[in-house]
């Protein structure tokens, strides 16, 4: 029996419900594939700097120490349950999207800002490095590498 709505007329039709599910399996695997294909395109460059923490538990105190090395993303030393931030500055010599992440030991420990983002030529952007050392960590050095993937 056809609906009358306003000067259209809809009337039912059988719909195979096969054809609408391999319909909506392709478009979904297009659309994942495309994000894909746009996310993971190749770096131009790609810049990797050693990064390492000491970790070590006082139960009396806690334990900090520093690491003034500029040739690496040193986080020096600390007690568990605490944070320390380290920055670093981009420039590179061409407009570049930069992707940051980090390797290793570190990876799971580290809150990176801005981890995408956009640099135009001539200019720098600090990128921070935050380091939570869990309360479970055990005594020891931990080491990761801060990379940086430039797309041009």
């Amino acid at each position: 029996m056809p609906f009358k709505i306003s000067s259209f007329k809809i009337s039912k039709f059988k719909v195979d419900k096969k054809i609408v599910v391999a319909l909506l399996v392709v478009s979904i695997t297009l659309l994942v594939m495309l994000t894909t294909l746009h996310w993971s395109s190749p770096c131009a460059n790609r810049q990797v700097v050693d990064s390492s923490l000491f970790v070590k538990n006082i139960p009396t105190r806690a334990y900090f120490g520093m690491n003034t090395d500029r040739e690496s993303l040193n986080f020096g030393g600390a007690s568990p349950g605490t944070e320390i931030t380290r920055s670093i500055f981009v420039q590179y010599s061409k407009e570049t999207d930069v992707i940051v992440q980090m390797l290793g030991d570190l990876s799971s420990w580290t809150l990176i800002k801005p981890q995408r983002f956009h640099l135009p030529l001539n200019h720098s952007e600090q990128v921070s490095f935050t380091v939570m050392v869990p309360t479970w960590a055990k005594d020891g050095n931990y080491t990761g590498k801060a990379e940086f993937c430039f797309r041009e």
